[in-house]
């Protein structure tokens, strides 16, 4: 991916969190190679592989989920930060401040 900090993705979110096709699209990507990497351990699984090599790609998906939340978290705070900082909603500082918590302490 590129230099951004989000990856290569453009950190365009809505105001309402929504994201931008470019942004929908890295998660799509990631997401699916997720998915096939989950496949692919339930094959070893099945195929009895060494405990040792399922518990190093159960990391290395977990690796991978947590790249996705932190680009999604990263993307929120840009599209949401701003117009907190400049204070155009007196609440708007302590409610992001709580849903970005909030998101940092969501179960894994």
């Amino acid at each position: 991916m590129g230099n951004s900090p989000l990856g290569g993705v453009s950190p365009i979110v809505r105001r309402s969190g929504e994201m931008d096709k470019n942004l929908r699209s890295d998660v799509c990507t990631r997401l699916r190679c997720i998915e096939g990497h989950t496949r692919g351990i339930r094959r070893m699984v099945v195929a009895e592989a060494e405990l040792r090599e399922i518990i190093h790609q159960l990391n290395a998906v977990q690796g991978s989920i947590k790249r996705v939340k932190s680009i999604l978290i990263q993307a929120y705070l840009s599209a949401q930060l701003p117009g907190a900082i400049e204070g155009k909603v007196p609440d708007d500082q302590s409610r992001i401040l709580v849903q970005f918590v909030e998101l940092l302490n969501s179960p894994e």
